[in-house]
């Protein structure tokens, strides 16, 4: 076996190995895009499921004047309380 025909089989054996690892990273790199793409959908169900349970302004004004008007009872109460 002379030299040329030793380092064309090297060469045949490390191309071979590198192409196998190749399409081994393509592969994986496939799977992370679909991966990706699914978490992606997911995060945007999030979001519109998120952004449907927000309060409207009119619901937290009335929620929150009914909460004040009920601490201005009980303070109304504290007070005759005090006054006796």
């Amino acid at each position: 076996m002379d030299l040329q025909l030793a380092f064309n089989i090297a060469l045949a054996i490390i191309a071979g190995l590198a192409g196998w690892f190749m399409k081994f990273l393509a592969g994986e790199l496939k799977e992370l895009k679909q991966n990706d793409e699914k978490l992606a959908k997911s995060l945007k169900e999030i979001e519109v499921l998120v952004a449907g349970k927000y309060v409207t302004r009119d619901e937290l004004t009335r929620t929150m004047d009914t909460v004040f008007g009920k601490l201005d009872r009980i303070a109304d109460m504290i007070n005759r309380k005090v006054d006796k």
